[in-house]
């Protein structure tokens, strides 16, 4: 019987791996080379989504083929959108921003603020 394990992505994949160095890649080097997957995808997606709006415009019949190929490429780009969202969301947990701090009109409530 499968383990649990085996189906969590996370844990089964290694960090992503410069090609260029071989290194592991720096945060700032997984979010720009997300950034050049996403830009990629939306060059194909683009025009195929401008044909499929022609063909619907024109009234024939949508190719079936077409219609999968711009589903597969919506959801290679949705989880490119979902992998550059995750991140750039703050890995620490911030009291400040996520509501920890208190405001009131007494001493001991005072962060600084004029």
């Amino acid at each position: 019987m499968a383990k649990p394990s085996e189906f969590d992505e996370h844990d089964n994949q290694s960090p992503p791996v410069n090609p260029e160095t071989g290194a592991p890649m720096t945060p700032r080097e997984r979010r720009t080379a997300v950034v050049k997957a996403l830009a990629a995808v939306g060059r194909t997606l683009f025009p195929l989504r401008e044909e499929l709006d022609r063909i619907l415009a024109s009234g024939e019949e949508v190719d079936e083929t077409l219609q999968d190929e711009i589903a597969n490429v919506q959801a290679q780009y949705r989880r490119l959108e979902d992998e550059l969202r995750g991140l750039m969301r703050p890995r620490v947990k911030d009291e400040w921003l996520y509501g920890g701090h208190r405001h009131g009109a007494d001493d001991a409530h005072d962060h600084g603020h004029a």
